[in-house]
């Protein structure tokens, strides 16, 4: 959130940089100087000398190939367009002049004024003025016997204006070059800032990245080992007989048992697991005529091997398994009211035999904490003695830690 602001603001700030370098060139374009008829203070003198001396002026500006000078058809269409009606008497109006000279896009404007003295001789006074705030910026004034001589004097009128113009000119490109490498460097400064906003964008990205995958390190993981520990408890439909009389009622108590688990995990949904199951077994049987109880405990190796469906959404699990075990008895140990047996060989589990379990676990640590619960059921009968005993069914219960080896993504 944080980089996406910083890269926001960036952009708008190299969208204002390039908007004022655009603006500095602007500045550094050629000057406009607007010339407007020169003004006859009714001395007698013809239209046409005032507008061949304002054309004179003209001319010479133009001669220094350095402003912009629109001729006097161009200034007079662009008043019209711009609903614009000055007179001479509004030169005395600083916003009517200003207004013209917005209207003309100037960036100077001179102004003349031509009269005719009671001596013959021909008076020309010109002022500079600022296009935008009609402040005067310069002036010059010749005293000529006549036109001829007063025409032959504007290149020198100009020259001595074009000081001032020349002054302010400068002095403008000078801001405008200063200018332009301030906002070259504000615009060098916001892209690095740009950068470094995506390098922190993608730095930030990059930590969320590995902590995710910190966080889900332990669900893609290839293979798990796990240990845990827990009870069971059997039943047995007991149909066994010995020497002296039959047994029936087989009760089962609660057994403990302990397991080593490797659990291969094939994508996110299915894996295959198998475990070294480690069983104490308790019951006892009832004496079918005396109704004496027999108590019997065995201790055996139980090897499941199962498919499973799991299902890992954050922080916990949940699974279901289904396949088959293998029994391998350790040892038993038998005592009844008539007899005591102890040891390996007399009790002989079904082989084979059947395993549904579902379980649930919970992240800690690197690892998982895993609840198991599964019922199992041999496909046969169980031998004590040489004879059939009956046939085992069990439900067991186990809570375990497992932990993943080996990165699976």
């Amino acid at each position: 959130m944080k980089a996406n602001y910083i890269l926001e603001g960036t952009v708008k700030r190299i969208i204002a940089m390039m908007v004022l370098m655009l603006a500095a060139l602007v500045t550094c374009w050629a000057e406009v100087v607007i010339v407007p008829p020169f003004q006859d203070r009714d001395s007698g003198l013809t239209a046409n000398d005032v507008l061949n001396a304002t054309d004179s002026l003209i001319n010479a500006i133009y001669q220094t190939k350095r402003f912009e000078v629109p001729d006097r058809d161009e200034q007079a269409q662009k008043l019209q367009l711009g609903e614009i009606k000055f007179q001479m008497s509004d030169w005395s109006d600083e916003r009517k002049t200003v207004e013209m000279g917005k209207v003309l896009n100037a960036d100077f404007i001179v102004r003349g004024v031509v009269s005719k003295n009671s001596d013959g001789t021909i008076y020309l006074f010109v002022r500079l003025l600022d296009g935008k705030t009609a402040k005067m910026l310069g002036a010059a004034e010749r005293t000529r016997q006549n036109f001829r001589e007063i025409r032959e004097q504007m290149g020198g009128i100009v020259k001595e204006l074009l000081g001032d113009i020349q002054t302010l000119t400068e002095a403008k490109r000078e801001a405008a070059r200063r200018y332009a490498e301030i906002a070259q460097w504000e615009a060098e400064w916001a892209a690095q800032e740009q950068r470094e906003a995506e390098r922190a964008a993608q730095a930030q990205a990059e930590a969320e990245r590995v902590a995710q995958q910190m966080r889900d390190a332990w669900k893609n993981k290839r293979i798990y080992f796990g240990l845990r520990g827990g009870g069971n408890f059997g039943f047995y439909d007991v149909n066994w007989q010995d020497a002296y009389t039959t047994y029936s009622e087989g009760k089962g108590k609660v057994g403990i048992n302990f397991a080593f688990s490797f659990l291969v995990q094939t994508n996110d949904y299915f894996a295959f697991q198998t475990e070294l199951l480690y069983m104490h077994e308790e019951f006892e049987v009832k004496e079918q005529y005396f109704s004496r109880d027999t108590y019997f405990s065995t201790d055996s190796f139980m090897v499941p091997i199962l498919l499973k469906g799991t299902f890992r959404p954050s922080i916990f699990s949940i699974g279901a398994s289904a396949g088959i075990y293998f029994n391998i008895p350790l040892s038993v140990n038998y005592q009844s009211p008539s007899e005591t047996a102890y040891g390996i060989g007399l009790y002989h589990p079904s082989l084979l035999g059947a395993m549904i379990g579902a379980d649930f676990g919970i992240k800690a640590g690197i690892g998982i904490v895993k609840l198991d619960m599964r019922y199992a059921f041999d496909f046969g009968k169980t031998e004590f003695m040489g004879k059939d005993f009956g046939t085992r069914s069990m439900l067991l219960f186990t809570i375990g830690y497992d932990i993943g080896l080996k990165d699976r993504k």
